[in-house]
């Protein structure tokens, strides 16, 4: 006979600590490639390439994100990305060791 399975009720939740914060700062603050194609993309070779990847890696292992949302941009979590940006703005606020 079979069993009913009940599902458990996860909140989906990305926690945004201190540590993505500095992440997201250290990941905006990196300049423009150096050897930019025709078209304008990034070379990915460069010096500054290398640090923007670097970077985001950083952002996406500290906000837990899933795989499939690389490289972390706007277009993948709006309400994220607003959230991370207010909070990287946010200086007049003590950090206290928890997450926020």
């Amino acid at each position: 006979m079979a069993t009913k399975r009940t599902p458990i009720k996860r909140a989906l939740q990305t926690r945004i600590t201190a540590e993505a914060i500095d992440a997201f700062k250290a990941w905006r603050a990196v300049g423009e490639c150096l050897n930019p194609d025709d078209e304008g993309y990034d070379c990915g070779e460069c010096d500054v390439c290398e640090q923007w990847w670097t970077a985001q890696n950083a952002v996406h292992s500290a906000l837990g994100l899933r795989p499939w949302v690389w490289p972390f941009s706007e277009e993948h979590d709006p309400m994220l990305w607003k959230e991370l940006e207010l909070r990287s703005q946010d200086t007049g606020r003590a950090y206290n060791g928890k997450d926020y």
